[in-house]
């Protein structure tokens, strides 16, 4: 079969699947067709057919793309849509629409009911995003007694003790606290005076 063939096979069992109401085989033999029409080089029907698929499913994954030349540029789209051609070939699709006897199933119109077409195995492929790896788990943070751990105890030396320890602290820091305050306001009164002192 040739590419053309192609395009019309996948086209006429996309549209047997959208007379059943079986809208994601539909989609894949849509987007299968429009592949066909771009490698056998014809464009416009290949944007028909990429137009057709959109207007029916707007939430498609071509939507981001202007053009399906364009969406063939990026990878995820190219490995998607070799997947799928893998999972359907035109072999496959031929069975499907022709049956194994070779006969066409009834169309929607006929007095007769109509057998559902049995389903492509495809994968539940919903979009590219299923090739790439599995997110890194974050790191566990640190307790927040390591964090805040101190030196001492870290590398287990003794804290410094002793009576009056602490005390002797408390008055260095006393006397260099109000030693600044004394300052400043010497400082200030300086400041306010000087004026007056100098008249």
């Amino acid at each position: 079969m040739t590419q053309t063939a192609f395009v019309n096979l996948y086209e006429e069992l996309a549209h047997r699947y959208e007379l059943r109401d079986e809208i994601r085989q539909r989609d894949v033999c849509l987007l299968l067709a429009a592949d066909a029409a771009l490698v056998a080089g014809r464009l416009a029907d290949a944007e028909r057919l990429r137009r057709r698929l959109l207007q029916l499913n707007p939430h498609h994954l071509l939507r981001p793309y202007g053009s399906l030349v364009e969406a063939m540029k990026s990878r995820d789209i190219q490995d998607y849509i070799a997947d799928l051609r893998r999972q359907l070939p035109p072999e496959h699709a031929e069975r499907l629409l022709h049956g194994s006897n070779g006969q066409a199933p009834p169309r929607a119109s006929d007095a007769t009911p109509q057998p559902s077409l049995p389903a492509p195995t495809v994968q539940q492929t919903a979009s590219p995003a299923a090739h790439y790896p599995e997110p890194t788990p974050l790191p566990v943070p640190l307790p927040r007694r390591e964090l805040t751990a101190s030196p001492y105890e870290r590398f287990d030396i003794p804290l410094p003790s002793g009576p009056g320890y602490d005390a002797i602290g408390s008055w260095v820091a006393a006397g260099l606290y109000f030693l600044v305050f004394a300052a400043v306001i010497a400082l200030a009164a300086y400041v306010v005076l000087r004026p007056i002192i100098l008249r």
